[in-house]
């Protein structure tokens, strides 16, 4: 068996590796590439247990590990430069001998490593939100072109019925070069429009081929009618919510309670305590934001359904003494605790 730890950069990355066996240390520096790695590798003797910080390349040199056989561990890049800090110099290759020490002496801050579907969904659903936020700012443009010649659009939505027939109209009213480029933003429009039904279409196909997602999704009468069926256990969450959020979580036997995917999610306040001052303060900046926008969206799709779920009464509790944005925050908390349970009880760790 070897111990290896990798630096992993766009063109090369620097190794660092440990035999038990025979005692031997060494380090070597190979380019970021399938086949270089792989006959790195073949040199050493295996099995191999790798250590691999997180970066932009280290889901590919994961997925080439796996191919590999390799045991891979996911090192916390943040953790791991204050490991660092008592260091005299900062190099590639004090990197890697660093992880290599805490991979051997087994405190190496490790992060968490997806299973290959859940990078596969993620690329789905933030696909999805990229494109939504594409089609807000395409509705936005147009409605600040109209409005710079005093146009009054009454219709809400942009891609409804009535205002694709009376697109071509308002369009004529335009001054040429606002015409032209506003004629451009409506045919985009409609192809990101049209695009979005598509992959929400293959995520309702995800959702009713996966048990947990049946559970967690509350199907409308509109998808019952295509032949999407599921049980509603959780008013607020619709089929993209449910994905998403199973998306952003991966496993929930990851989190041993359900506070913890409370502070993973981002939806726990900072408090800060000395003696017998405490002070609540903001949401923190530095979690899964991706993760909280999706739950915050379930639980403001909570509030307004007219099911009578926890989520909604806690925001009612809530929002008198604390004002709206707290009990959001508050009956987001909710709705993710039913989730964990929810999940969990679906793939029996919960009775």
């Amino acid at each position: 068996m070897t111990y290896i730890a990798m630096d992993v950069h766009k063109t090369t990355s620097t190794l660092a590796y440990c035999d038990p066996a025979t005692g031997e240390v060494g380090e070597r520096k190979i380019y970021t590439k399938r086949t270089e790695l792989a006959d790195a590798l073949e040199d050493l003797t295996g099995p191999w247990v790798v250590a691999v910080e997180a970066a932009r390349e280290a889901p590919a040199v994961c997925n080439w590990l796996r191919e590999c056989d390799a045991e891979i561990h996911l090192v916390n890049p943040e953790k791991l430069a204050a490991l660092g800090k008592l260091q005299a110099a900062k190099t590639d290759l004090k990197d890697a001998m660093l992880m290599l020490h805490a991979l051997v002496h087994d405190y190496l801050p490790e992060a968490y490593l997806a299973p290959p579907q859940v990078p596969q969904r993620r690329a789905i659903s933030r696909g999805r939100q990229a494109m939504r936020q594409t089609s807000t700012q395409l509705r936005n443009l147009l409605r600040t072109a109209f409005c710079h010649i005093g146009m009054q659009i009454a219709v809400s939505n942009l891609t409804g019925k009535e205002a694709r027939e009376m697109m071509p109209q308002w369009l004529e009213q335009l001054p040429q070069s606002e015409g032209f480029m506003a004629a451009h933003f409506w045919v985009l429009l409609k192809q990101v429009e049209d695009r979005i039904e598509l992959v929400d279409a293959d995520i309702r196909d995800h959702i009713a081929a996966d048990e947990v997602g049946r559970a967690l999704c509350q199907f409308s009468r509109r998808s019952q009618r295509r032949g999407y069926f599921g049980e509603v256990c959780l008013p607020g969450i619709g089929a993209i919510n449910a994905f998403g959020i199973m998306a952003e979580i991966g496993e929930i036997e990851r989190f041993e309670h359900y506070k913890h995917l409370h502070s993973y999610a981002g939806l726990v306040p900072q408090v800060s305590q000395s003696g017998e001052r405490r002070y609540v303060g903001e949401l923190p900046q530095r979690c899964h934001k991706p993760l909280r926008t999706m739950a915050i969206q379930a639980a403001q799709s909570a509030i307004r359904s007219s099911s009578n779920s926890r989520a909604k009464r806690a925001f009612n509790r809530i929002k008198p003494r604390h004002g709206y944005n707290t009990a959001k925050v508050a009956a987001a908390r909710k709705l993710l605790t039913d989730v964990y349970f929810t999940w969990r009880r679906i793939i029996g760790l919960e009775p």
